[in-house]
């Protein structure tokens, strides 16, 4: 999870986006400033608008959706960011800014009516999304021994041993009895 939120607005009338930062899982701080922003569009308007938000799903979970969903004049929407279309021509730069006014662009065609602009994620229930977590930290965890192992490997291999399998059920055993190399003194760095 992001140590700050960027959340990027636009007023009814309007084609100035703004942006403003929440910490990170401080949902208070998100209706906060969710209720700032519609209240500046009264006061600019006269008129009370329900919002719509849009976000990418991400690895930090559906939480803000399901918090989002308990009021009544918010209107949440979660987009798969790789159906967002983007310029192929020029390497974009990727920053929470540049992904905020796409999400906003996004939207607000969605709105209109246009289909296929990008495609909305349904939100599983918290207990699918537990399964989906512990498979994809499983993942995680798995990529970082493979990191650790070839770290090692490389190490002993720099050192003159070739033949050891750090994850073998015999590698307590065989570290042991590493023989010759082992005995040597290491070279200087």
């Amino acid at each position: 999870m992001d140590a700050h939120e960027l959340v990027t607005s636009i007023v009814p009338g309007s084609e100035k986006m703004s942006r403003h930062m929440v910490a990170g899982g401080d949902s208070a701080g998100l209706l906060v400033c969710l209720t700032g922003l519609r209240s500046k569009a009264e006061a600019r308007t006269g008129t009370l608008y329900p919002l719509v938000v849009i976000q990418e799903a991400g690895l930090d979970g559906f939480w803000i959706d399901r918090v989002l969903n308990r009021e009544d004049w918010i209107e949440s929407h979660i987009v798969d960011a790789a159906s967002i279309a983007v310029s192929r021509r020029h390497r974009r730069a990727k920053t929470d800014r540049l992904d905020g006014e796409a999400l906003i662009r996004a939207l607000l065609v969605v709105k209109r009516g246009e289909p296929r602009v990008c495609s909305m994620v349904r939100v599983p229930t918290p207990e699918n999304e537990d399964r989906r977590r512990t498979n994809r930290e499983r993942k995680v965890l798995v990529a970082e021994r493979v990191e650790h192992v070839n770290r090692i490997k490389g190490l002993l291999f720099s050192q003159g041993i070739r033949d050891y399998e750090p994850c073998a059920a015999t590698g307590a055993i065989a570290w042991k009895n590493c023989g010759p190399a082992m005995a040597a003194p290491c070279r200087p760095a």
